[in-house]
């Protein structure tokens, strides 16, 4: 695969829009809290209800974002994230923006595709 050769201001805004993305999604992945701290402070649900809201947001949604954005290559994420439409192609350098597209629709085609069930060894018959 072809190494992503950019000048150290494409690398910046690079690294401020994958800060933009990953608040973006963070905002999103936020809501069922948000949405659970309301029915909380309205009288729909107790405070246990909420905290176990909050318990399942960190265990999955934060951290996988967490780890998109904080241990993944950022062009991993601003491609994950152009391809989720969390940023448009206008909000990535020109320079890049090429790259990035073509990137995004690799990604594309790697999560739409199915892994062949024959190369699938299920748990049972490893045990």
């Amino acid at each position: 695969m072809e190494t992503l050769q950019i000048s150290k201001q494409a690398k910046r805004q690079l690294r401020e829009l994958a800060g933009i993305a990953y608040e973006r999604e963070l905002r999103a992945a936020l809501k069922p809290v948000e949405q659970a701290l309301a029915d909380m402070y309205a009288g729909k649900c107790d405070a246990f209800a909420a905290s176990e809201v909050i318990r399942q947001f960190h265990q999955k949604p934060s951290r996988d974002l967490w780890v998109q954005y904080n241990q993944m290559e950022s062009e991993f994420s601003i491609a994950a994230a152009l391809l989720d439409n969390i940023i448009s192609p206008e909000e990535i350098p020109a320079e890049v923006r090429q790259w990035f597209i073509e990137r995004a629709e690799l990604l594309r085609k790697v999560r739409s595709s199915d892994p062949d069930e024959n190369d699938v060894i299920d748990d049972e018959e490893k045990a």
